[in-house]
């Protein structure tokens, strides 16, 4: 429950904050997302039983504790889906650094130090 609603604050700051989107917009964008993940859903199911059915469970070499193919597949697909999904995020994606005030440290720890920033306290 908790991730779920991280992703959907951190898009409602995004939308309205940094972009300026109208709000109206946000609720068609909701809209698309739960289609198109439904949707991704319903082919990954497919996509990983067509992993399965692909290639036969085997070592990757004789006498291996390592295994390919038949039930490794969706996880063997998953992988490279999370190396295609990092590049892709690391390319086009631009960091969202928050506003940072005049005083602020960049280190966690030291902005967590009472009375470290007065910015922190205005925003309590």
């Amino acid at each position: 429950s908790m991730l779920h609603s991280c992703f959907e604050c951190w898009m409602v700051s995004e939308h309205v904050k940094r972009h300026g989107f109208s709000g109206g917009l946000l609720g068609y964008m909701f809209g698309w997302m739960y289609t198109v993940m439904y949707c991704v859903a319903i082919a990954s199911g497919l996509a990983g039983q067509a992993a399965v059915e692909a290639a036969p469970l085997r070592p990757i070499y004789e006498g291996s504790a390592f295994h390919v193919g038949g039930k490794c597949g969706p996880f063997e697909l998953a992988i490279a889906c999370v190396v295609v999904a990092a590049v892709i995020i690391a390319v086009f994606f631009d960091e969202n650094y928050g506003n940072t005030d005049e005083g602020d440290s960049p280190c966690m720890l030291e902005n967590m130090q009472p009375g470290a920033s007065p910015s922190m306290m205005q925003n309590m």
